[in-house]
């Protein structure tokens, strides 16, 4: 990927699921359901020229990668 990729994770906080950029000192937004957090990292990697998300799941590895490229869907 290069470097200008936006790239958001969602990642399991406890109860809740947070959405964020790595390096961020705050997530971009927490969640109660782990589908709302995945549907608004998509939101957000659909606004760059080139967005991905990954999610992780409980135990932190990842378990989902998806690719935007100008809006859409690009790749799993």
């Amino acid at each position: 990927m290069p470097n200008d990729v936006a790239v958001y994770h969602v990642l399991p906080m406890g109860a809740v699921w947070k959405v964020g950029l790595p390096g961020d000192s705050q997530p971009s937004s927490f969640h109660t359901t782990r589908e709302d957090a995945i549907d608004h990292a998509e939101q957000l990697a659909r606004r760059h020229t080139a967005g991905q998300v990954v999610v992780h799941k409980r135990d932190g590895t990842v378990e989902i990668e998806k690719t935007f490229s100008d809006g859409r869907r690009a790749s799993r």
